[in-house]
């Protein structure tokens, strides 16, 4: 299945450059233009989607995305919030969507600049577990490090890492 990214900031743009040095070049799409995108999708066949958009635009987004397509079986759909956990996708989910969240452990630099590679690049990924295999597979494809969250577990996950610090991140990464 193609990905498609929701938004072009400074994760949207490092995950498209992600997907396409590891040959599978994925559509990104602005959130401020996924109104326009979302009128094709009650057309589109199942696909995938990464929602690399601020925490405070997933909820409201997960609405728009439920109502318009009344059948989200066969979706798989992460979101990229470090402190929201996959439930913030829950109209998608009742719809019938596989729902979860993939967060890098890391900054990002403006979309101006290239993202470093992903080789390496902690990944926490939760959801339920169609959403779960959909995050480790692109893990895989990025060759970066899982680390699964059980549940209840992802508002403790940017504490630690801001605890650690940035330099257990760079120490992991050398």
């Amino acid at each position: 299945m193609r990905w498609t990214i929701v938004g072009t900031g400074r994760l949207g743009s490092a995950l498209r450059h992600w997907f396409a040095d590891s040959g599978a070049p994925a559509e990104i799409v602005p959130h401020a233009g996924v109104a326009a995108w979302r009128r094709r999708l009650p057309q589109s066949p199942p696909g995938s989607l990464l929602l690399a958009v601020p925490d405070d635009a997933l909820a409201p987004l997960a609405r728009q995305l439920a109502a318009a397509r009344r059948d989200w079986q066969g979706w798989r759909i992460l979101h990229t919030s470090g402190a929201l956990d996959s439930s913030v996708l829950a109209p998608l989910q009742r719809r019938g969507a596989a729902a979860g969240s993939l967060h890098p452990m890391m900054t990002f630099p403006p979309p101006s600049r290239r993202a470093p590679a992903s080789k390496g690049i902690v990944f926490s990924y939760e959801g339920d577990a169609a959403a779960r295999r959909a995050a480790a597979g692109l893990i895989r494809r990025w060759r970066g490090l899982p680390l699964p969250l059980a549940p209840g577990l992802k508002t403790a996950y940017p504490l630690a890492a801001t605890l650690v610090g940035p330099g257990a991140v760079v120490e992991m990464a050398a």
